[in-house]
This record gives structure tokens, C-alpha cells and sequence, in this order.
């Protein structure tokens, strides 16, 4: 069943609106679904975020390196700099 929600999310994602879907799997507990669903998404930044706030900076770090766009990616880097390099600074090192 839940396999089949996951895939019922990533055919139709161009159908959903991207905020609702989010929203209706937070209020719903649904956590590990907003994450794949974000990640399908590439809604990378707000990853980011979730993963900072766990404190699980590896994971932020690679969702900073899965962005794109060279730009969007040195503007996020930039923004979480200084946590980065205070937690994990051998890996923040090796991104750059």
C-alpha cells in the first residue's frame, strides 16, 4: 500500500500542488513520506532545513550537493555556512 501511495505521489506530481501534498502528509505524521516526497521533488532547500534541525549535517551537506543549479547551490551554502563548518567541518571542507 504505501509503495503504491509513493508511486501515486511521483506520477502525479506535476497534477499536485507541492505545499498541500507537504502539508497534508505533515499533519497527518506522515514524516518519512514528506522527506521522499520533497526528494522527488528536488525541494532540496527544505531538506536542508529538516535535516539541520535534526542535527544530521551529513545528510544536509549531500542534500546541498544534489542542487543544481550552481547558483541556488552557493546561496544555500552561504546561508548554512557557519553551521556547517562548526558541525561538520571536515565534510563541509571536502564539498566545497
Amino acid at each position: 500500500m504505501e509503495k503504491d501511495f509513493h508511486n501515486f505521489l511521483k506520477d502525479h506530481a506535476e497534477d499536485l500542488d507541492e505545499d498541500t501534498v507537504m502539508q497534508l502528509l505533515q499533519s497527518h505524521g506522515k514524516l518519512e513520506d514528506c522527506i521522499k516526497f520533497a526528494d522527488n521533488m528536488k525541494q532540496y532547500q527544505k531538506l536542508i532545513v529538516h535535516y539541520i534541525n535534526k542535527a544530521d549535517y551529513k545528510r544536509a551537506l549531500n542534500m546541498l550537493n544534489k542542487i543544481e543549479s550552481a547558483e541556488t547551490r552557493y546561496y544555500e551554502m552561504t546561508k548554512y555556512m557557519s553551521i556547517m563548518i562548526k558541525k561538520a567541518p571536515d565534510n563541509t571542507i571536502h564539498l566545497l
